[in-house]
């Protein structure tokens, strides 16, 4: 018997031991594959006041099953239909939202053997009343992906502690207060390769046998991130590091220099952290990824180097010291015009891909980024005619370009025979909330490379005078939500292929075209994904 032969149950139960990883991929083996991949039933047993009837539940055909339960009503309340569940269906996701930590026990005693088969379980319980007894055993072999919320608001602290063996577990994130004791001890970490928490110094009773694998970590919200002993505890993996939140000081930057093959570093906190930049660099020679959100940014020494950067992310956060950066091999800078400027650049011809949240013009420089290739616009309209065109300019060799357009107090326009004639070697054209005419599609026609056109929102007035005309060169041209006048019911372009759409127009006339596709339309992330890789 060949592999594609096995009955999908077994094949279900092999791809359960896939890595995390892998589970896109194996949907594009077969279309049987495909088919089993995406094969799970998935129940809401309640929410709210809404709670799920047996009915339902006998007619629902037998399989793999994601579950989601808000517990607005007692444990009690669902236990026959859990275990009329019990008996039909493999568990695959569970979703428990508001459980009391009493039933959590319940429930895992009634239902250890059915729990076996989970890949995916998410609980959010709630301490509203102490819980005693003893540490609570639970065995997951299929385990990859664990959530688990303690909320302690009520102030009622004590709970059994959860044991979790999952030799398979690969992503955790667990939140709580500021307890004495860690409420879950994760036992089998060999394969743990990313792990989200609120309170650091309680991360050895968390994974009493270290994380040698891991390269990821996320700090939330704590005043104190790096409070463990590094010499007893360290992640020699790690390559991510977030703190989101976090309390950030020069011991905290410090404390980097423990992180020596980290390629990615995210601080998100409070505008009254201040972080030495310097330190940064000399700390992390490895760091390809730079994400620094509403932070303040010093720098001990002039010039810095950075030797293997690639995307600096510098949102709202400001280098006051003006310093020079050098960073060969940066490809992709973000964030706003005075976020970009705060800093210097030794060379700029090297980076290929700016993506800015409102407009850039540096009339001392206007060519300093005229190596560009790839721009993401998004403007602010706070003035009624924003000087669009000059901002375009100072980027020549353009291949890319989104413009996405907020807060319009007046129409909008562009020229489709300006873009075609100042970027001759644009192939990828996305415009969102535009007011465009006919003459911008018989303009941006004339562009000779471009490939893709993609008008997003907005209006385009056109009018059923217009003559019809097929565009030379685009091949892919989509619409969405994009308003067109009253009289108008078919739009005026023929295809590339030279035979008519014909697509009529939605009620209200607003427009989109029929395929809308997705690996063609790249979002802000995409554009780092797609240079980075």
């Amino acid at each position: 018997m060949s592999f594609d032969q096995l009955p999908e149950e077994i094949l279900q139960k092999i791809f359960d031991y896939l890595p995390h990883a892998e589970h896109i991929d194996k949907t594009r083996v077969s279309r049987r594959w495909n088919r089993l991949a995406l094969k799970e039933t998935y129940l809401i047993l309640a929410y709210g006041e809404s709670v799920i009837s047996e009915r339902i539940l006998q007619r629902t055909s037998r399989g793999y099953c994601c579950f989601s339960i808000e517990f607005s009503e007692s444990y009690e309340a669902l236990r026959a239909k859990l275990a009329l569940c019990a008996k039909k269906f493999f568990l695959r996701k569970l979703i428990l939202d508001g459980i009391q930590t009493y039933a959590i026990m319940t429930f895992v005693d009634e239902h250890r053997l059915w729990l076996r088969s989970l890949v995916h379980l998410s609980i959010t319980s709630i301490n509203q009343i102490n819980t005693f007894g003893d540490d609570v055993e639970l065995e997951l072999p299929r385990l990859r992906i664990l959530s688990w919320t303690f909320n302690t608001d009520s102030g009622n602290r004590q709970m059994p502690v959860f044991r979790i063996r999952a030799p398979l577990l690969e992503d955790v994130y667990i939140e709580h207060g500021d307890l004495d004791r860690t409420p879950l001890i994760l036992e089998n970490t060999s394969r743990l390769k990313s792990l989200g928490l609120f309170v650091p110094r309680l991360i050895e009773g968390l994974c009493p046998n270290g994380l040698e694998s891991a390269t990821c970590l996320r700090v939330y919200n704590s005043s104190s991130p790096f409070e463990w002993n590094i010499d007893r505890f360290n992640l020699p993996r790690l390559q991510t590091l977030e703190l989101c939140g976090c309390s950030v000081n020069s011991n905290s930057t410090l404390f980097l220099r423990n992180f020596r093959n980290l390629e990615m570093l995210v601080i998100q906190t409070e505008t009254s952290n201040v972080i030495d930049l310097t330190v940064v660099a000399h700390s992390l020679p490895k760091l390809r990824i730079l994400r620094l959100f509403e932070i303040k940014v010093r720098s001990s020494e002039t010039s810095i180097t950075f030797p293997s950067l690639q995307t600096m992310d510098l949102n709202d956060t400001i280098c006051s010291d003006m310093p020079t950066i050098n960073a060969r091999n940066l490809m992709t800078l973000k964030g706003t015009s005075l976020n970009v400027n705060s800093f210097i650049l030794t060379d700029y011809s090297v980076v290929r891909c700016l993506i800015l949240y409102d407009l850039y013009l540096n009339f001392r420089q206007p060519r300093q980024f005229s190596s560009l290739m790839i721009l993401y616009l998004d403007v602010p309209c706070d003035d009624a005619n924003p000087m669009l065109a000059e901002c375009l300019l100072q980027f020549p060799r353009l291949f890319r370009l989104t413009i996405v357009l907020h807060n319009k107090r007046a129409p909008i326009n562009i020229s489709g025979h300006f873009l075609a004639m100042a970027f001759v070697d644009l192939n990828y054209l996305h415009m969102r909330n535009f007011d465009l005419d006919y003459n911008f599609l018989e303009g941006i026609n004339k562009a000779r490379r471009l490939m893709t056109l993609i008008l997003q929102d907005g209006t385009l007035a056109v009018s059923t005078d217009d003559r019809q005309f097929a565009f030379n060169e685009v091949q892919y041209f989509y619409m969405k939500n994009v308003m067109l006048p009253k009289q108008v019911i078919n739009f005026p372009i023929l295809y590339p292929t030279g035979a008519q759409r014909g697509l009529s127009l939605a009620e209200g006339n607003v427009f989109s075209t029929e395929t809308w596709d997705d690996l063609n339309i790249k979002s802000q992330e995409d554009y780092v994904t797609y240079l980075v890789h």
